[in-house]
């Protein structure tokens, strides 16, 4: 299975964690903190496996498969390996 991007740290003044206040606070924070790491065009019409090693509230994972469709991926497969709290 290729590696077309990654979900990658681009504000690390926000800390993880950051705005758990609410979900509003935190969907904010998740925006300012993360970006997607691929190559142009890498996307386009392929089905994408997301793979995170540790969920909690689940909005990483939702932003991140926001970022992926919109990056021209049909289609985003969650695999999470854990879930706190």
């Amino acid at each position: 299975v290729p590696l077309l991007g990654r979900w990658a740290v681009v504000d690390p003044d926000v800390a993880p964690g950051q705005g758990s206040m609410n979900s509003a606070q935190r969907v904010a924070a998740v925006g300012r903190r993360f970006d997607l790491h691929a190559d142009p065009g890498s996307l386009e019409g392929r089905s994408v496996l997301l793979v995170d090693d540790l969920t909690d509230t689940g909005w990483t994972l939702t932003m991140a498969a926001r970022a992926i469709r919109r990056a021209g991926a049909v289609a985003v497969r969650p695999l999470v390996l854990g879930v706190s709290g």
